[in-house]
């Protein structure tokens, strides 16, 4: 678990902007106790608090460059087939000079652009800031495990965080929004597309992009679960098991790859006992 944080101004950022950022990095210090980073220019800041699990050293440290120092990257989260990644692009003729999973997100993002979320197996929310055309690309997992908050203001800045209380760190007291609360103690639902509890503090929705720039902010999902139900099966009940064994053990494989010692939370209900069995 890491924390990110930013504020785009299309105006300009100032050294407010800057102290802000700090503020939002402190406010998030348990999400990554073992660095911090914090980068701005013109019209964009980016702070970054990481928590070290693949390639422990500096070079690590974010927020990360392209080789051509065009991009920089803040990221939460771990791309699980990162390996697998890393050796298509080198066979594209891309080069890496760290182990991290950073490295392989930001250029699988210069390979592919915004197709790259196609190829990532893992949990992230990232942004990728442009200083050459002045955009901020956002994304966020399928299934919404890493978080991402933004707010929006009246002076055309965009201000994004992994948790809201960094957020009313930096900005006015906010609103409750009576109707996500309602929807929460009737329908215990707490994720509808982009809502939070709070008036004006809106989530990027899970599966979804976004890039923001002096046209404002366009989203976009690009990641559907509806768009694969109409896909027909044909196994037998023992090989639809034996898949669903392969996917499992494939997953836990992949999910174990980390430069520290890994465990696993056993409650002794029936996913947490297959996790750990397996």
């Amino acid at each position: 678990m890491c924390g990110v944080a930013g504020i785009f101004r299309v105006n300009g950022v100032a050294s407010e902007d800057v102290d802000a950022v700090k503020t939002m990095n402190r406010a998030q210090w348990h999400r990554g106790p073992d660095a911090e980073g914090l980068w701005s220019d013109e019209t964009c800041a980016l702070g970054h608090r990481r928590l070290s699990i693949i390639d422990l050293s500096e070079a690590g440290r974010q927020p990360f460059f392209s080789p051509d120092k065009r991009h920089v990257l803040v990221f939460n989260g771990e791309i699980y087939n990162y390996i697998e990644l890393r050796e298509e692009l080198i066979a594209r003729g891309r080069r890496f000079v760290t182990g991290t999973d950073t490295e392989v997100l930001l250029a699988s993002y210069l390979e592919y652009g915004e197709d790259c979320l196609d190829k990532f197996n893992g949990m992230f929310a990232f942004a990728i800031y442009d200083t050459e055309r002045k955009t901020l690309f956002l994304a966020r997992d399928r299934m919404g495990i890493k978080p991402l908050y933004y707010v929006q203001t009246a002076d055309e800045a965009l201000i994004f965080a992994s948790e809201i209380k960094a957020l009313c760190e930096v900005l006015p007291p906010a609103s409750p929004n009576l109707q996500c609360v309602f929807d929460y103690l009737v329908f215990n639902r707490t994720d509808i597309h982009d809502e939070t509890f709070f008036s004006g503090v809106k989530r990027l929705p899970k599966g979804g992009c976004a890039v923001f720039d002096r046209d404002g902010l366009r989203e976009q999902c690009w990641w559907e679960p509806g768009d694969h139900l109409d896909c027909s099966v044909h196994d037998s009940p023992d090989q639809a098991c034996g898949k669903i064994e392969d996917i499992l053990e494939s997953s836990l494989r992949l999910r174990m790859r980390s430069d520290v010692p890994v465990g696993s939370c056993l409650s002794g209900g029936l996913d947490s006992s297959i996790l750990v069995g397996m």
